[in-house]
């Protein structure tokens, strides 16, 4: 959660559906796009550190 918080990342969680989603709109230039994992139920913790990291390598990669 740290991670999200220090590079904007917004988290939006769809229960219903099974799906968390993690997104940032382009910050200083900076990649602006949005991972999606599926879980199973239980799972949705590890489906959001999953998208959270997931995101932030994409981040890290697009500032090189």
């Amino acid at each position: 959660l740290r991670l999200a918080v220090k590079l904007g990342i917004d988290i939006e969680w769809q229960h219903d559906s099974g799906y968390v989603k993690v997104y940032r709109t382009k910050m200083f230039g900076v990649w602006s796009g949005s991972v999606t994992e599926l879980f199973c139920v239980g799972d949705a913790m590890a489906a959001t550190r999953r998208a959270i990291v997931r995101a932030a390598a994409a981040i890290g990669e697009a500032m090189q």
